[in-house]
């Protein structure tokens, strides 16, 4: 708006001046609110709306002399010339609702609009310098923000990232890789890894990591990632600079046990630095890279399971299984869960403890051999409340019933475990199960003191 406001600023009458000022202030602070909230919002997550802002043409300071110089402000001898020919240029007749008396309030409204009387020129100037510094406070403090973002906002902002567009490219990359499965002889690792190097050169030379620094010879000569002639079709050729790129990319990957593990947090950071640099083409081929990639190693693990720990999503595929189990313990119980609570209420007590404040010792209880003496303990911590089980139900009742799915422990030790856990008083678990019960039983079940 300024730059295009600055054109011919001279020959521009003061009246005029006046009234392209007072929009530019209305505008500032449309843009100061919007920049408030994203302030804010950079304290939880970033953007690629954020990844966005153009910072260089607020940094550009060329044009601030002319803006924010008083004197083309002050009213001018000729206000009323410039008045009387901008209002007959309106229509006036029985097709329009301007007529004279609506001229005649026009006409004072401006009048008062190029006196100094009613607004100074002084004031005028200062305001727009307020303004444009309170934006390039605003953009200072966003910019740390951005560049001070903490890892996990930057892996936050790879996933969504990539999983922009994702449907169109997963449909198009699985149609292409399984035509290629077709029509090549694939179930051998060799066949795979070679098919995956041809993806890391199609994906490189589109110089979608370009936009980094150029890496060092050292960098260059200690990579692990290597185009071979060997594992390319014929009709494929490699750059002479592709050692360069390979370089680049290192930066983002881990090769662990021959899996290409992505580093989200890095090439997110990398990805939010360089957003506006990034062409739509190199946006999409790294997109499909990602997904052709996972495609390829999770075919790599099918024949050799001893990579699956590799994979990016074993861990959770691991957690969930770990979750799942422990749900599957603990519904064993809802034969005796009080009527006035939903079905689902220990699922949910058991999900939302494993994925809450105490998840980081949830996940070793659940995960370790003894996962049914500490679900017995909870068990224990759940019926001592008298909110969540039905009036009688003893530890034995419902250690008979989660003894049905194993043998070890056995009943009477899980029954001495639910009852260990009654009688726990201040582990943090035993607390935190104590909150929930009230937050989400109390105002249910009132028929128990």
């Amino acid at each position: 708006m300024q730059n295009a406001t600055m054109r011919g600023w001279e020959n521009v009458s003061p009246l005029s001046r006046r009234m392209v000022a007072l929009g530019i202030i209305s505008e500032m602070q449309v843009v100061i609110d919007l920049l408030d909230a994203l302030n804010e919002k950079l304290d939880q997550e970033i953007s690629i709306e954020d990844a966005d802002i153009d910072f260089d043409q607020w940094a550009d300071r060329r044009t601030q002399s002319v803006l924010f110089n008083s004197n083309y402000y002050i009213e001018g001898e000729d206000d009323d010339v410039t008045i009387n020919r901008m209002t007959a240029l309106f229509p006036s007749g029985n097709s329009t609702t301007f007529n004279e008396e609506t001229k005649d309030t026009l006409k004072n409204g401006m009048g008062h609009l190029g006196k100094d009387a009613a607004l100074n020129h002084s004031d005028i100037a200062v305001t727009l310098r307020r303004g444009y510094e309170s934006i390039a406070i605003l953009l200072s403090k966003i910019k740390q923000k951005m560049t001070d973002a903490s890892s996990s906002h930057y892996e936050n902002f790879c996933d969504e990232f990539l999983i922009s567009d994702l449907d169109l490219v997963f449909q198009e990359v699985e149609r292409e890789y399984t035509s290629w499965k077709d029509e090549h002889e694939w179930e051998s690792l060799q066949a795979l890894e070679d098919k995956r190097t041809q993806e890391i050169l199609c994906v490189l030379k589109t110089g979608v990591f370009s936009h980094s620094t150029l890496p060092t010879n050292r960098e260059i000569k200690e990579c692990p990632i290597r185009i071979f002639e060997d594992a390319l079709e014929r009709n494929m050729t490699i750059p002479e600079d592709i050692d360069i790129e390979c370089a680049r990319l290192n930066r983002f990957v881990l090769m662990n046990g021959g899996v290409m593990q992505i580093d989200y947090a890095k090439l997110g950071k990398y990805l939010y630095r360089h957003y506006k640099e990034l062409t739509y083409e190199e946006e999409m081929a790294l997109k499909s890279f990602t997904v052709a990639l996972d495609l390829i190693q999770r075919d790599m693990a099918a024949l050799d399971p001893n990579l699956k720990v590799y994979l990016p999503d074993y861990e959770d595929n691991m957690m969930q299984a770990l979750l799942d189990n422990a749900i599957n313990i603990i519904n064993t119980c809802k034969p005796y869960l009080n009527e006035k609570l939903s079905q689902d209420f220990l699922e949910s007590y058991i999900n939302d403890l494993f994925f809450g404040e105490l998840r980081q010792e949830m996940h070793k209880k659940i995960g370790s051999k003894a996962v049914y003496t500490h679900i017995c303990k909870m068990l224990g911590m759940l019926r001592i409340s008298m909110k969540v089980f039905k009036a009688g139900t003893s530890s034995e009742d419902l250690a008979k019933l989660v003894s049905a799915l194993t043998q070890k422990p056995s009943k009477e030790s899980m029954k001495r475990k639910i009852d260990e856990g009654a009688a726990d008083k201040n582990s943090a678990i035993r607390k935190w199960t104590d909150n929930y019960i009230r937050e989400h039983c109390y105002s249910k079940v009132r028929d128990y003191s």
